[in-house]
């Protein structure tokens, strides 16, 4: 009885082992990145700014003059207007570049967002985005977000 019961828990143990392994330590990059995209997207459903926040670089600067700090508070005025929230990624694409401290990634993404005002109103709205990422210790970071245009040919 007592050699089942420890082989049962030799068992479960090499089991559970595997499974963190194969969840935490054999993750690709292009995972973390997508991961830290749904994180931040579900802070903001949330209405948590400061959990959204620290999916930014302190580096952070965008092509409208935002900086983390300006970021900070413009992010919070908005969601303050909202009620409701919902954010829908798709059409994901992740470039990686560089290696070591130097990793630099470039996301494309589509992003939906459906969203309920204060006084009832609803506001929907669906774009083109790219996000550049650098690699900050184990975390991947957002340093720089912009619109991309439509373009048709």
């Amino acid at each position: 009885m007592k050699k089942r019961i420890l082989l049962f828990l030799a068992v479960l143990f090499i089991g559970l082992s595997v499974f963190l392994v194969k969840k935490y330590v054999l993750v690709s990059e292009k995972d973390r990145i997508l991961r830290t995209m749904r994180s931040a997207e579900t802070f903001l459903e949330k209405k948590d700014h400061v959990g959204f926040m620290k999916h930014l670089s302190m580096e952070y600067m965008d092509d409208y003059g935002h900086t983390w700090a300006t970021l900070f508070f413009y992010v919070k005025s908005i969601l303050t207007h909202y009620d409701d929230i919902k954010i829908s990624l798709s059409q994901v694409d992740i470039e990686i570049k560089g290696d070591g401290k130097e990793k630099k990634a470039v996301v494309r993404f589509m992003a939906e967002v459906n969203a309920k005002g204060a006084a009832g109103e609803s506001f929907s709205d669906l774009g083109r985005f790219t996000a550049e990422m650098k690699k900050d210790g184990t975390r991947w970071k957002v340093t720089w977000f912009g619109e991309n245009p439509y373009m048709f040919y």
